[in-house]
């Protein structure tokens, strides 16, 4: 088979694409929101969507797809440290452990070779998550799960085309794979009646998969000025797997209402992810330096509840596995600046301001999130004209959410959050 010049980033791209579907990882953000993929977009955090133009734009604004005028390939690895720290109302205290988290990203972009101004693009990436793992024996033993982890990867297939000199429009479809699991220690003295019996560890292992619609545009302004918008619709994700639970009691020593439990059993729960819409402007204040400005909304409200059916085994959860989330919808705004110091040489830095979803009522240490500002900054060296690579780095500054009147009496207390990334990127056009 003869491999076309201009099609070599293709086949690269899917290559890696193979590589980096099998890793499931995942970095804390705003509810379970990851970071932005890219060191174009995490250094310019809060302002990317009017000017990104790489092939990062798959995910921040299909309509920049059109700048490109070659295929590109982009690979990103974003590097993550959170930390967490509980502290409940009898002053005990415990934190999470395993807090570097690794977050690829990949990328690919070509124009069509039939239709002028058509560009096409794929992007493999980890837009949700959220992990923790907690001291197992702290004092959230046997009342919270001291492992969980929601990865929710997403391959966009997306098509950009320029309608003319001022407007740029892009949009396609978005399919996900998620996996959703937890790790608990139950107490099986308090069904037994008997303190001497053994506790068991309760996992869930769960996957499911999801499809959603991506759509963009941009809108030049004069020469100075861009206009962008940017939509990603809801989806909902139907998680099946399995259910473990280690040091089942004899039946025999099990009241009535327990004593259908098995070792295992089938688990099940769904969960609704939000729509985004995002509205950027942009402006070039002169020939080097750019300013840019984001506002999303996020409809979080769509995370009421988290229901788990673990068939026979449901009763072992508290409220018989349904448990209110309630979560609120959100509104973050961003201001980013870029200078071009030099022909080869771009220094950015952006601010974000992002208000947490979760209301003291149903916070969970697994998702313990609080309002926080973020920083950023990042730089863009351009080796040759084909090939730039971009690094940023964003800090989330924290205050301590104090939790009071939560569902569970057991979460009720302080908790303290840090948050610090690391994002490098490589963009190679062919």
């Amino acid at each position: 088979m003869i491999i076309r010049h201009e099609n070599r980033a293709i086949y690269v791209f899917c290559a890696v694409l193979i590589a980096l579907n099998v890793s499931k990882t995942s970095v804390f953000a705003d509810g379970f929101r990851n970071p932005p993929e890219g060191g174009f977009a995490l250094g310019s955090a809060g302002g990317e969507s009017a000017f990104v133009e790489d092939a990062s734009a798959v995910s921040h604004n299909p309509a920049g797809l059109t700048a490109i005028d070659k295929p590109q390939v982009l690979p990103s690895v974003t590097f993550g440290y959170s930390k967490k720290r509980f502290t409940n109302e009898l002053g005990q205290s415990t934190e999470t452990e395993n807090d570097f988290r690794v977050l690829p990203a990949l990328y690919g972009a070509w124009p069509s070779q039939k239709t002028e101004g058509l560009v096409h693009g794929l992007g493999l990436t980890f837009p949700f998550g959220q992990s923790s793992k907690w001291e197992r024996n702290g004092p959230l033993k046997f009342i919270a799960p001291y492992s969980g982890r929601l990865t929710t990867s997403a391959l966009s297939y997306v098509l950009s085309y320029k309608v003319n000199d001022q407007l740029s429009i892009g949009g396609g479809l978005v399919g996900y794979a998620s996996a959703l699991s937890f790790k608990q220690d139950f107490p099986w003295g308090a069904v037994t009646g008997n303190p001497m019996t053994r506790p068991g560890t309760a996992e869930v292992d769960t996957l499911g998969f999801g499809l959603g619609i991506t759509a963009g545009a941009q809108l030049k302004v004069g020469e100075k000025q861009r206009l962008a918008l940017a939509v990603r619709s809801p989806f909902s994700i139907s998680y099946e797997g399995d259910f473990e639970i280690s040091n089942l009691p004899d039946q025999s020593t099990l009241p009535p209402p327990a004593r259908g439990a098995t070792a295992r059993s089938d688990a099940s729960t769904d969960i609704d992810f939000p729509t985004i819409v995002t509205l950027g402007y942009g402006i070039q204040l002169t020939e080097t330096l750019r300013l840019s400005s984001d506002v999303e909304w996020l409809q979080f409200s769509e995370f009421e509840s988290l229901n788990v059916d673990l068939e026979n085994n449901t009763f072992l959860l508290p409220n018989n596995g349904r448990s209110a989330q309630d979560w609120e919808d959100t509104v973050t705004y961003g201001l980013a600046v870029n200078w071009d110091v030099s022909d080869t040489l771009n220094a950015r830095a952006g601010f974000v301001w992002l208000p947490t979803p979760v209301p003291s009522q149903t916070l969970s240490p697994s998702f313990a999130d609080d309002d926080h500002p973020v920083y950023t900054a990042g730089l863009g060296y351009s080796r040759g004209e084909d090939s730039v690579i971009d690094v940023g780095v964003a800090l989330g500054v924290y205050d301590t959410r104090r939790v009071t009147g939560n569902n569970n009496p057991a979460y009720n207390g302080e908790y303290d959050i840090e948050n610090f990334l690391v994002t490098v990127s490589w963009s190679k056009g062919f």
